[in-house]
């Protein structure tokens, strides 16, 4: 009978211990398990002498980044919010002896619970301007729309921009620093652009201009 090459599952590892319990030898537990006659014999083993049925833990490969690296990183990065990953590996590597590649600042950038994620729109209101605009509101909520808002006209206005668009600006930041204001500038730059206004009214669509 071929021997399954699978992992020996804590499943087959508690039938194993009863199946010996009720008197089995190794061979028969490893022929009714579908196992290699020295997997059962190892697996008894290690249980005789750690009294557990969990596997040793691996060494695994030794961590080159360091916990001082982490720091080292962390700092970077927050005095480098708009910077790509190439470019935070680029000054962490001029500051350390021991260069990383690009595939360990993603890697550690995602330990971290740091993202690259958009910028947030800033909207700045006054305070006055915002009880005044709760009090105009709270003013019109009984108006219907034929005998009220049907006299009015709503216009809003646009900016596009030649070059790269203001909603495509990055920041490294976490879930928990969101609502931070320096996370959330306002973003001034000098752009070729034009400014579009339009409105509608009750009756339809105004002209675009």
């Amino acid at each position: 009978m071929s021997s399954s090459r699978k992992k020996f599952s804590d499943e087959d590892k508690l039938k194993a211990v009863a199946l010996r319990d009720n008197g089995f030898k190794v061979s028969q537990i490893a022929q009714y398990l579908n196992r290699h006659h020295s997997t059962v014999s190892k697996f008894f083993k290690r249980l005789n002498s750690t009294g557990s049925l969990n596997d040793r833990p691996k060494s695994g490969r030794k961590r080159k980044f360091s916990r001082r690296y982490d720091r080292r990183l962390k700092r970077i990065y927050k005095t480098n919010r708009y910077t790509s990953a190439s470019q935070l590996m680029r000054l962490f590597n001029e500051c350390s002896d021991t260069p990383i590649s690009l595939a360990t600042v993603k890697r550690r950038m995602k330990e971290f619970g740091a993202k690259k994620r958009t910028l947030r729109k800033n909207i700045i209101i006054r305070k006055k301007n915002v009880i005044l605009r709760r009090k105009w509101v709270s003013s019109r909520m009984h108006w219907t729309v034929e005998a009220d808002w049907s006299k009015y006209i709503f216009s809003d206005e646009c900016s596009i921009y030649l070059g790269r668009d203001k909603k495509s600006i990055a920041v490294w930041r976490t879930d928990e620093e969101k609502d931070r204001p320096h996370l959330i500038p306002s973003v001034h730059q000098k752009q070729i652009g034009c400014m579009f206004w339009g409105c509608i009214t009750y009756n339809g669509v105004g002209t675009l201009t």
